[in-house]
């Protein structure tokens, strides 16, 4: 639902071309969210606690069949993601996107049966994070980001994104 002063509210009605949007521009955002966090988790600047603990309640959320806490967490880890990178601005701008990225997930054809593959994915990333190169932390959750938008949208992201 959007706003319009004066007169009201409309439901917003997501084009192609906004899906498409959302997702490069989600995921170059988490891209840059994941070099400044390993960058800072390198200096001793952060740690990974408060990433560490949702993928647990991601389980329990599995095991309680609960999808609204489930996507809850999932929400709360890559917000916490872009927290950890230390730039507000970063943060604020992910939030923008919010309503956005709402849409897209409501709107998606993502099948909650596979919950337990996207609370490995989340592990996945948190060794990424503490294993590789802010450069290789970036490209990976940009490039996981995008691929996982387009294929809600059942397309596959153009090579030229990675170019």
């Amino acid at each position: 639902m959007n706003y319009v002063p004066r007169r009201g509210w409309f439901v917003t009605r997501l084009r192609e071309e906004d899906r498409i949007d959302i997702v490069v521009m989600r995921g170059n955002l988490e891209g840059l969210a994941a070099r400044l966090t390993c960058t800072r988790y390198r200096a001793g600047d952060t740690n990974f606690d408060s990433l560490r603990r949702i993928p647990t309640q991601m389980k329990a959320d599995v095991a309680a069949v609960d999808p609204k806490s489930f996507f809850t967490h999932d929400w709360d880890f890559h917000e916490e993601l872009c927290i950890a990178s230390g730039n507000t601005w970063l943060h604020k701008s992910w939030l923008m996107m919010r309503h956005g990225v709402s849409l897209l997930v409501a709107n998606s054809q993502y099948n909650y049966s596979k919950t337990a593959d996207h609370v490995t994915s989340h592990q996945e990333i948190i060794d990424v994070l503490t294993t590789r190169t802010p450069k290789e932390c970036e490209d990976y959750l940009r490039r996981r980001v995008i691929e996982s938008g387009y294929a809600s949208m059942n397309q596959i992201a153009p090579k030229q994104l990675w170019d």
